[in-house]
């Protein structure tokens, strides 16, 4: 099975409904984010939610910036239907995140919670993240590390896609992004029904396969679920007009500006 079809089948998992009441994981990631958003000084005026499911993190993004508007994408429709109903004062899009309905350099702060590891094309993903970021614009996310789900990686089944620290920062860098800053936690959770676990684990997009015969270890009478969880957050140049990182990541300084100083 390849890539592509794997991250399809992982995503079209998640029904809405089930998917508010299992996504106990992306709402921990969710408030540690945040948690950390605290320590940037930013006052923006356009926000930007990609994958935001349901909408819990696009209410915590109007109570954080009450005065900014806030845009809420996510590739669902049935996702995006079913936040709409929630009363929240957003701009809702279904769109790919690849392919965003937003003008160049349109956003303050771009907020990605756990939508990496559900991308083919990581280094795509962040090119389109790039274009709509305003210079000095914020990119503000969580992603999963290589020993999420450890305890059932010798399992037949299908994960999200994983990354380590080093590759994430090596990303952003190469994308174009500036001065990423990134740390690693860990959160765990316990679970004593097994057919409850699969269900939450399927609903939320984290495995897709037969479960049936499964039967993984447990520890203390419990079945214990590992989640390596890196966050982090980047920059935009905040470059002069003309100075803008093109769709390859560079940027083009003209000839007559090298060696200058400003006054």
């Amino acid at each position: 099975m390849n890539e592509k079809k794997v991250l399809d089948e992982l995503l079209e998992a998640r029904i809405p409904l089930k998917y508010a009441k299992a996504a106990v994981l992306s709402r921990e990631v969710l408030k540690d984010i945040f948690d950390r958003l605290n320590y940037i000084q930013l006052q923006p005026r356009i926000l930007l939610d990609i994958g935001c499911a349901t909408g819990d993190s696009t209410a915590m993004l109007i109570n954080h910036y009450p005065d900014a508007r806030v845009i809420a994408i996510d590739s669902s429709p049935a996702m995006i239907d079913y936040a709409t109903k929630q009363g929240l004062e957003a701009t809702w899009h279904a769109a790919p995140y690849t392919n965003l309905p937003l003008p160049d350099h349109s956003v303050d702060l771009l907020l990605a919670n756990l939508v990496m590891p559900w991308c083919e094309d990581v280094p795509a993903l962040l090119r389109e993240w790039r274009r709509v970021l305003r210079p000095a614009g914020v990119l503000m996310f969580a992603t999963f590390g290589p020993d999420t789900l450890r305890e059932l990686h010798d399992l037949p089944l299908a994960f999200p896609h994983m990354m380590d620290m080093h590759t994430v920062g090596d990303l952003l860098v190469s994308g174009g992004f500036q001065h990423p800053v990134l740390d690693v936690d860990y959160i765990t959770l316990t679970f004593s029904d097994l057919k409850k676990m699969w269900e939450e684990l399927q609903v939320t997009g984290m495995i897709a396969g037969k479960t049936d015969t499964l039967q993984p270890k447990k520890t203390d009478d419990r079945y214990v679920l590992t989640h390596e969880i890196i966050f982090g957050h980047a920059f935009l140049p905040d470059l002069s007009a003309g100075q803008v990182p093109d769709e390859k990541g560079e940027v083009r300084i003209p000839l007559s500006q090298v060696g200058r100083r400003r006054g």
